[in-house]
């Protein structure tokens, strides 16, 4: 399971937001996110019959994880995001009309170029 990637094969220059995240649901205790480098990591302890492990300021015992799950179920990608507008007022016409923030059109394309091209088992379009 060490460096097992998404069916989806992410390119690693993707933005730190979107990189591959997963929960570790633990028993009686609130869920830590972690990266998929720490999962990787806790993933051959696990095999090494390790007890305990740190992740960042967090000592963790290893026989107290139920799941790590993915952080975007099923397949691990963040969702797409909405393109945002602002109200303009337009002097010929005399009312406000929306106009499309570019920042944030930016982003979207950004995600496309990402996420986009990349399929679901059996064949589903992301």
């Amino acid at each position: 399971m060490v460096g097992q990637t998404s069916p989806l094969s992410i390119p690693l220059n993707v933005p730190l937001e979107w990189r591959e995240r997963f929960l570790i649901k633990r028993f009686d205790e609130k869920d830590v996110e972690i990266t998929l480098n720490e999962r990787n990591i806790i993933l051959v302890a696990l095999r090494k019959g390790t007890r305990f492990i740190q992740v960042g300021k967090l000592t963790l015992m290893l026989n107290s994880i139920k799941s790590i799950d993915p952080y975007y179920p099923p397949y691990n990608i963040p969702p797409k995001p909405e393109l945002k507008f602002k109200n303009v007022f337009d002097e010929k016409k005399k009312l406000y009309v929306q106009v499309e923030v570019e920042e944030s059109r930016k982003k979207v394309e950004l995600w496309e170029k990402f996420f986009s091209h990349n399929q679901l088992p059996g064949g589903v379009n992301v």
